[in-house]
This record gives structure tokens, sequence and C-alpha cells, in this order.
């Protein structure tokens, strides 16, 4: 399995920079890819946003105990 890091709000509500626009989330929210790294960084230092690291499966529908898929013929 590989690892996936995440920011999740910590705060009860922030206000975080996107490409695009400003968006409101909410505890737990988990931050959208389109929020630049600056601006996570900003968020994690001031103690409003968590990162935290989760497991992904390699494949699509792939858990641990299945080998993988053979390659179409």
């Amino acid at each position: 399995m590989a690892q996936k890091t995440q920011h999740v709000v910590t705060a009860h509500l922030i206000v975080a920079q996107t490409n695009t626009i400003e968006r409101y989330f909410d505890r737990g929210a988990v931050l959208p890819e389109d929020v630049p790294a600056a601006e996570r960084k900003r968020l994690v230092g001031l103690g409003l946003v968590a990162v935290q690291k989760v497991d992904v499966p390699d494949e699509p529908g792939q858990t641990q105990d299945q080998p993988p898929a053979d390659p179409p013929k």
C-alpha cells in the first residue's frame, strides 16, 4: 500500500485560498488538491490544519490480501 498525505482541518472553521477563490472549510474537512502548498504550510503553522498520512491501495479495487490481477491478453 502507498501512503498519501492529507491536510485535515482541526479548527472550527477556516478560510483557505485555493488556486482560484477563497473557500470556507469546517472541522474535519480534507483540503482539496487545489489549495497551494504555501497555503497548506501557513495553515499547519498556525495550528488550524493537521497533516495526516493515510494508506491507499496501489491499484483501485486491490486489497492487501489479493494478488495483482493478470494483465489483459
